[in-house]
Order: structure tokens, then sequence, then C-alpha cells
């Protein structure tokens, strides 16, 4: 990752101002890398691809500020899909924007919506299923699928399923699938 990437990374990190801003954002990246390298070893991912730089650039600069694992592992795995000898087809500039605007609750229920298949259309059984296995009640539940929905991840009306948008964000964010 080193080759592809060199010292951008590393140039990131200076952008901040302050110490301990410019440490959290190492720690962030450094945590990131460690991620991504895993993802890269269980899906037998070859040499990595050379990104573009207008989608490596932010993706970088999303992740340094990240130091939450739920994202960080969205993070991570965006990357490893921008490696892929495709070039980083699956990986969309907006969704940059759309893990920035997401919370690990966001994160957790989006994930456990995933395991049941990006087209299942889900009930209000399963997604009570969901939200206790996830220990979320009430308005912390509530807010986390309207967040999911703002985001134009998931539709609701009676059932609760993924967009497309939110299918190809679950593909990038899964470089193995």
């Amino acid at each position: 990752m080193k080759q592809t990437l060199g010292t951008i990374p590393e140039d990131l990190l200076g952008i901040a101002g302050g110490d301990w801003l410019h440490q959290q954002r190492q720690r962030n990246v450094l945590a990131m890398k460690a991620k991504t390298e895993e993802i890269r070893l269980r899906i037998g991912a070859g040499p990595p691809n050379a990104p573009s730089p207008s989608v490596v650039l932010p993706l970088l600069i999303g992740a340094a500020d990240e130091s939450r694992p739920e994202l960080q592992d969205l993070w991570a795995a965006l990357l490893a899909s921008a490696l892929q000898p495709d070039g980083g087809e699956r990986v969309r500039r907006a969704f940059f924007d759309t893990l920035k605007a997401m919370e690990p609750v966001d994160a957790r229920l989006f994930r456990a919506l995933a395991a049941y298949g990006p087209g299942a259309l889900i009930g209000d059984q399963v997604e009570a299923r969901i939200e206790e296995d996830l220990r979320l009640f009430g308005a912390a539940a509530a807010v986390g699928w309207e967040a999911l929905t703002k985001l134009g991840l998931i539709r609701t009306s009676l059932n609760k399923q993924m967009t497309l948008y939110g299918q190809e964000f679950w593909r990038a964010c899964n470089p193995s699938m």
C-alpha cells in the first residue's frame, strides 16, 4: 500500500494545527491502513492498483478524522475497494459524504440490515429483532433508521429496504463481494 499511496497519508496529517489533532489523525490513519491491509489479505487481493487522486485524497482526509471503530471499518473497506484491480470502480466519491454523516449506530443498523441481503424487505418483526440485538430501543432506533433514510441508504414505508444507492454503498464497503 505504501508504494501505491506514497506519502499522501502522512502529508495529509500535516494540514491540521496542533499536536493533539496531528497525533489523533496519525493514529486514525494508521488504524485505517492496518484495517485496509487486513481486508486485502482476507479477500486475497493482489497488488494494489493506484487509485485516482480525486478518490484517494478525500477518502484519506475523511478517514483521518474518524476514530470510531464502526466507521473506521467502513473507511478501510472503501480504501480496500479503491485499491482493487478495477481501479476502484465501485467507489463513488458521494460515498465519502455519506460516511462522514453517519454515526456508529447508523453503521451498526445498516450492517444488520445488509445481513438480510441488499434487496430484502424488512418488516416489523425483523426490525424489532435487529433493534433488540443491537440494544437499541425507542428514539435511539427510530433516529438511526431516520438517519439512514435521510442519507438515501434505505427507504421506509411499511417495510425497510436498501435503496439502489444503499446497495452500491454496501457493495463498495465489501470488496470481496
